[in-house]
């Protein structure tokens, strides 16, 4: 196994060259690098099925995404990247990969 040095501020680099060597799935919560395998079918379909459901009920200026990572607040190092994330609609014509769309698309109760 090939040891990986990360430098402060530089551990998204690093979670990209896990991804490209190993095809696990990275994220960065609370500057601790998690890796996972790649979701299956029935997992797949879960997701198909939620979105289903919740598309129809969006406002016109939300929509659902797949394969989208989102930045989390309080620490530029951590993202997830969620099976089924709820962003604003002009995420389509975004060039970045990362969603710095942290506040929630939900109006507070």
């Amino acid at each position: 196994m090939t040891a990986i040095t990360a430098r402060p501020g530089r551990l998204r680099d690093v979670a990209e060259e896990i991804e490209q060597g190993t095809g696990l799935r990275v994220r960065i919560i609370g500057g601790t690098l998690v890796m996972s395998p790649t979701p299956r079918g029935k997992h797949a379909g879960t997701v198909r099925r939620l979105r289903i459901q919740l598309d129809p009920k969006l406002p016109a200026d939300l929509g659902s995404y797949e394969v989208s990572s989102i930045g989390m607040p309080g620490n530029d190092e951590d993202y997830v990247t969620p099976a089924l994330v709820v962003l604003p609609v002009d995420w389509d014509q975004d060039d970045e990969w990362l969603s710095d769309r942290t506040r929630s698309p939900w109006p507070s109760r």
